[in-house]
């Protein structure tokens, strides 16, 4: 079995105005978000606190999920803080006078609203960033080649990914006009499309490509109430209740349907794989990462397509085959060299020149 696992990087070589990497959608939220006080604030903590000037939207969610965090627990008379600070214990303890629970209070009270707003505008953001559809001739460059080759090399490919756009899905429709044998779940009953989760439920036999989201879709939707999950609906519905997706800025393990199955399925792939190709995935979701770790053989092949260094890798770097340029068809010729061990060397800049041009991007 191989693996594909795809980052923000594999999309953005597709189209890097239509699909932001993390730090790119940062750089283009509206001024109604960029410019909120509150958002400044979380800003200036990370360049002052942790020195990133260029601090990227995830960056910036999770902060603000530790602040709420934090400022909930002082509230909550069972975590250390809230019991600390009800009844004044805390100043008490110090042996001082005071009461500093009312003002406490009326600031997490006050600031809970705005910070619910803040997140929610961000992530609406997800649908105005990643909805379009790409231009079939991008595809043919990078991700037609790479489905190409994984197919040639192996009867049972699974692709995941992480990315909420709709990029995979049409170089998967191509083959699938071709006759490949592509799993996505998606079922079609009269006239609508719904997500069948049984689709990830068996080993298919025979030639396949299976597709997993890990963090759902932009076209993925559900009313409330009901298990359903509508996929070929994009655009943002007023309600990210509405949604299915893991917004950015989430960590940890998933605890709902259908992505705590999409994880497991993860798992069990990672256990039988042979070869596990990462493109444009910088290893940054700590759940992941420790999936990789826990479920990856040490006989499988590994090897990452991306121009940019990998600090985070979970597993020893010396199993990690590198092919370090930008992803289009020269990074996929070079897959199977740099998994015999001959070192990849990096584009030039007139190759880098050359890759752009052919992966049509700036």
């Amino acid at each position: 079995m191989m693996v594909i696992f795809a980052g923000a990087g594999a999309s953005a070589a597709v189209d890097a105005a239509r699909y932001p990497t993390t730090r790119g959608f940062f750089e283009r939220l509206p001024e109604s978000i960029a410019g909120d006080s509150r958002f400044r604030w979380i800003l200036q903590y990370l360049r002052e606190v942790h020195e990133r000037d260029e601090p990227d939207i995830e960056e910036v969610l999770w902060t603000l999920s530790e602040l709420r965090s934090g400022l909930e627990s002082t509230q909550d008379p069972k975590t250390i803080f809230g019991w600390a600070l009800q009844g004044n214990r805390l100043i008490g303890l110090a042996g001082q006078s005071g009461n500093l629970s009312p003002a406490l209070t009326n600031a997490v009270v006050s600031l809970r609203g705005p910070f619910e707003s803040l997140v929610a505008r961000v992530n609406e953001q997800v649908f105005q960033f990643y909805g379009a559809e790409p231009e079939t001739a991008r595809l043919g460059k990078t991700w037609g080649p790479l489905l190409e080759y994984a197919i040639g090399e192996d009867p049972e490919v699974e692709v995941f990914t992480t990315n909420y756009d709709v990029v995979i899905e049409s170089s998967l429709r191509q083959l699938q006009e071709a006759g490949l044998r592509v799993l996505d779940g998606r079922v079609r009953k009269n006239v609508f499309e719904t997500l069948d989760l049984m689709a990830w439920s068996d080993q298919p036999k025979g030639t396949y490509l299976r597709f997993t989201k890990l963090h759902g879709s932009v076209d993925w939707a559900k009313e409330a109430e009901s298990e359903t999950i509508y996929v070929g609906t994009p655009g943002f519905r007023g309600d990210l209740k509405k949604h299915v997706a893991v917004f950015p800025g989430h960590k940890g393990s998933p605890d709902s349907e259908p992505f705590r199955s999409f994880h497991e399925h993860l798992a069990r792939c990672l256990t039988k794989a042979g070869k596990v190709l990462f493109v444009g995935f910088a290893f940054r979701d700590d759940y992941i990462n420790e999936l990789i770790e826990r479920y990856v053989s040490s006989d499988c092949q590994l090897v990452a397509i991306d121009p940019s260094p990998l600090s985070s890798f979970p597993l020893p770097e010396d199993r990690l085959a590198r092919v370090p340029m930008g992803f289009g068809r020269r990074a996929v010729r070079s897959i199977n060299k740099a998994l015999s061990g001959e070192e990849v060397l990096p584009a030039g800049p007139s190759e880098q020149a050359d890759s752009a041009a052919e992966a049509n991007i700036s």
